[in-house]
């Protein structure tokens, strides 16, 4: 089974935000739903009051198109979050500390995943009484006690060794190109002529990253990430990829050859999930504007 790609997504008022991890692929497509299903449960746990699930979408890696959703209101919402806090002054209003009408407040957990491998998750739609205040050193009131403790189980959800990232290799073996070769005349797509098996094993559905090539002045540049058609061909003990969107690789323009890698991404087990501190972090547009900055005339 190919990895799964589990997405959430999220609205406050008119922000609205997704997260995604994948999920390892050596489960079957009934488990990956299942522990999409507690993730999303433990994950619900976390939000304010007006924080809402809004989507879960599994996609398949390698599988174009392929996916499956999972009804949001299959998640059960945790009772902590249906509580109001009692108020100091009998005679005065109920004050909700579970209100998340902060939308611009994350809470930036550090993910990692082995050796030289890292990424960064925003936990959005917080309740207010957990990520306002002058709480030292990282922002994050801890005394909530209900939300620390489903943070704890988040956590270890987290780092089980079912979900992960998907990460580019370091380092991947490189070949030399030394020629190019174009299938029509006039080409339709351009070729390379890489050593045979320099770039180590063919990952499946690969792309190609072109670097260090040199170009006459003013000519398109090359260097860049490329989709293959088809399988290599053979010739005189090497190999021609043909490149789709390739035009560009003409060879009257190339001073100087660069080097060909494949573009190979794996999965990596979460390791660690640690509360880094809270952020302000702006999401999405303000409602009927258009994304982007906004020009303003006197």
């Amino acid at each position: 089974m190919p990895n799964a790609r589990a997405t959430m997504f999220f609205s406050l008022g008119r922000q609205a935000w997704t997260e995604t991890h994948w999920h390892s692929q050596t489960n079957t497509l009934a488990a990956a739903v299942d522990d999409t299903t507690t993730l999303a449960t433990t994950r619900v746990g976390l939000l304010g009051k007006q924080s809402v699930l809004t989507g879960i979408r599994l996609s398949f890696d390698g599988v174009y198109r392929d996916s499956l959703l999972i009804d949001p209101a299959a998640i059960p919402v945790p009772k902590g979050q249906l509580a109001i806090s009692a108020p100091a002054n009998p005679q005065a209003p109920a004050v909700d500390t579970l209100s998340s009408d902060t939308p611009n407040v994350d809470i930036v957990i550090r993910m990692e995943g082995g050796e030289r491998r890292r990424r960064t998750c925003y936990l959005g739609g917080n309740p207010d009484a957990v990520v306002t205040g002058p709480f030292l050193p990282k922002g994050i009131d801890p005394s909530v006690a209900w939300w620390s403790k489903n943070l704890v189980k988040w956590q270890a959800i987290m780092t089980s060794g079912v979900w992960g990232f998907m990460a580019r290799n370091i380092d991947p073996p490189v070949g030399v190109v030394k020629g190019f070769q174009g299938n029509a005349v006039p080409p339709t797509m351009m070729g390379i002529i890489v050593g045979n098996g320099t770039m180590g094993p063919v990952p499946f559905n690969p792309q190609i990253q072109l670097r260090n090539f040199q170009v006459q002045p003013g000519a398109p540049k090359i260097n860049g990430k490329y989709w293959v058609s088809g399988d290599p061909t053979a010739i005189d003990g090497n190999q021609l990829w043909m490149l789709l969107d390739s035009l560009n690789l003409v060879e009257n323009n190339v001073v100087k050859a660069g080097t060909a890698e494949f573009v190979q991404w794996t999965w990596q087990k979460y390791t660690s999930a640690d509360v880094e501190y809270a952020h302000t972090r702006k999401r999405g547009g303000r409602s009927g504007l258009p994304l982007g900055r906004v020009k303003r005339r006197k």
